[in-house]
């Protein structure tokens, strides 16, 4: 640094805490490991807040909507809104299961645990008000996103098989544009 001047860190986009060292220290100065886990820290920082900021998006789109229509089917054979966040809950459910299985090294060769989503929307969500299926789904993903945060590089890094085969990691495992099911 020259005389007077402060080090500084630049915001490279408008979300808070992502941030790059000053361009004299990132690059001559830090290991290729430490940049990879810096971005692989933000790149999660960034997914845990992305989950969390979807109840709030969520709550303000149903805002004003009446139970009763939110409750009805598209069409017949389809889902309501209702039936769609009682879905969301139980993803939410079954990642908690999988992340859980992964970090305990539980799964081997079996597969992760998988839901059968049509089922469980019909036969296990009847009848339930609103209000319980977004807290049940806010829950779950609150309980999943505190313990993503919490999780070291090394842990980031353990996978489990997905039924379809694939090795699924921790940062897929609750991604449901991943794999259906």
């Amino acid at each position: 640094l020259r005389g007077g001047e402060t080090e500084r860190i630049v915001f490279t986009d408008s979300r808070p805490g992502i941030a790059r060292a000053p361009s004299h220290v990132s690059k001559p100065f830090q290991s290729k490991g430490v940049r990879y886990h810096s971005r692989i820290i933000a790149m999660m920082q960034q997914t845990v807040e992305k989950l969390r900021a979807f109840h709030s998006r969520l709550v303000l789109a149903l805002h004003g909507i009446p139970e009763a229509d939110l409750n009805r089917p598209e069409r017949e054979g389809k889902w309501s809104v209702a039936d769609v966040i009682a879905h969301l809950g139980d993803l939410e459910l079954v990642y908690a299961v999988r992340i859980r299985t992964i970090l305990a090294g539980a799964g081997g060769d079996q597969p992760l645990p998988v839901l059968a989503q049509d089922h469980w929307v019909a036969r296990v969500h009847r009848r339930e008000p609103l209000s319980e299926l977004l807290e049940q789904f806010w829950f779950h993903r609150r309980m999943n996103t505190t313990l993503l945060e919490r999780l070291t590089e090394e842990e980031l890094a353990r996978t489990g098989v997905h039924r379809f085969g694939d090795d699924v990691g921790l940062g897929l495992v609750g991604d449901p544009t991943q794999y259906a099911g």
